[in-house]
């Protein structure tokens, strides 16, 4: 027998034990549970109401659930969830319903970016002061963005991708809060860019998957200064 038949014999094995060890259809829900709770993983207090398509940003204290789509139609509202106390509390409402925005943090303030409001992919920056739970307008993106990733880096928010409903993809978008105006940031894909994931790490912003016709497996490194095309990673599937 060689090492890969010993390994498949192993693994089949370890399979076989662990189906043994699950528990009858009615003690599932128990066994469930116990394995939940012995990985640490909690049911904390459910939204207000229910929503998917919004926008997700956090502070030092909370974090926020702002807009987004209920069973039928898109809204303004903001939650924020206060983990101390396991609360959510519902604040002043953003401006503008619409789901398919982004959510970044800066100096405190939760910008919400782009989006789709059922008709159109928007222009809209709103910025939001949990302080003084209250909203103002910043200047509005060149194109308009639904499902846009954003990501603040250096003093700047950054907004990848969008397109494909109403508007076309061109180019991803800088913005400057000193001047309150947005920048052209090349773009690996033109046309459509919807959903991709966005992450920083050290000086640079990853712009990883989402989709452009078809998924995709690209994976794109930025650098912060200047924001520029720095890496091509894997392409489309």
């Amino acid at each position: 027998m060689n090492l890969g038949d010993r390994t498949m014999t192993v693994t089949n094995a370890k399979r076989l034990r662990l189906v043994r060890a699950l528990p009858s259809r009615a003690g599932v829900a128990g066994f469930v549970a116990g394995m939940l709770a012995a990985f640490g993983s909690v049911q904390a207090a459910p939204l207000p109401a229910a929503r998917c398509a919004y926008a997700l940003g956090a502070d030092a204290d909370a974090f926020y659930v702002v807009g987004g789509r209920d069973r039928s139609r898109y809204v303004a509202s903001v939650y924020a969830y206060d983990p101390q106390a396991d609360s959510w509390t519902e604040m002043a409402p953003m401006p503008t319903a619409r789901g398919f925005a982004s959510a970044s943090v800066l100096d405190g303030r939760i910008y919400v970016v782009g989006g789709y409001d059922g008709n159109r992919e928007l222009t809209t920056c709103e910025v939001f002061d949990p302080a003084r739970n209250a909203w103002a307008e910043c200047a509005p993106l060149t194109v308009g963005r639904g499902s846009v990733a954003t990501a603040t880096l250096a003093d700047h928010i950054y907004a990848v991708g969008g397109g494909g409903w109403t508007s076309y993809l061109g180019f991803n978008e800088g913005y400057n809060p000193q001047t309150d105006t947005w920048s052209p940031v090349e773009t690996p894909l033109v046309g459509e860019w919807r959903s991709p994931g966005l992450v920083v790490l050290d000086t640079r912003i990853y712009a990883i998957g989402g989709w452009s016709g078809r998924y995709l497996s690209l994976n794109q490194v930025y650098e912060a200064l200047p924001f520029r095309l720095f890496i091509p990673g894997s392409q489309q599937n």
